[in-house]
């Protein structure tokens, strides 16, 4: 007659190719909750670089003048939403009064922040607003293509893990020439 039941070896067999495949589903489920988190800081950081370079560049484009450098950008704005005219002669927009149609911006890196300045004329508060964290760096240069007048190429590269640099953002900027 035979006994109902397991015998002791064909329980720990099964006992042991469970453990197997817990352990093998906790390697799957921990190797998913890191690439799923590095995923979204890597789409964080898309996003911040591409709202970084959005803004220079409307300021890049609206620029009366300015003076790139590595780490920092100072550019002078001409608010074109008011009233003023160009000039032919003179080469340059003729407002009533340049220092109420013009702004300073400033971009620099504040720790590991990127913010934006903007300077309007007094009486008007300094405005601060921090566009990316984690920037190691960022860089405006006149574009050396000769065929191009102020064409600006910026670059932002933004801190990654401790294996490096997790995105290097790159774009080409043109400065708009304003006709009358």
């Amino acid at each position: 007659m035979k006994k109902a039941g397991a015998s002791l070896l064909e329980m720990l067999v099964t006992m042991g190719l469970m453990l197997v495949v817990i352990v093998v589903a906790g390697g799957l489920f921990t190797n998913y909750s890191r690439v799923s988190a590095f995923s979204a800081v890597r789409d964080q950081a898309r996003r911040s670089s591409e709202d970084a370079l959005a803004a220079m560049r409307e300021d890049i484009e609206a620029a009366h003048s300015l003076t790139p450098g590595t780490n920092s950008l100072d550019l002078v704005r001409i608010d074109h939403s008011l009233p003023h005219r160009f000039d032919p002669t003179a080469g340059d927009w003729v407002v009533r009064s340049l220092t109420q149609y013009r702004s300073r911006v400033e971009y620099r890196l504040v720790g590991d922040a990127l913010v934006r300045s903007s300077l309007p004329p007094a009486p008007n508060p300094r405005v601060d607003s921090i566009l990316a964290y984690d920037v190691r760096g960022f860089r405006v240069s006149l574009s050396t293509d000769p065929d191009v007048l102020e064409l600006y190429t910026v670059e932002l590269t933004l801190a990654g893990d401790r294996h490096g640099l997790l995105r290097t953002a790159q774009t080409s900027i043109a400065r708009m020439t304003y006709l009358p």
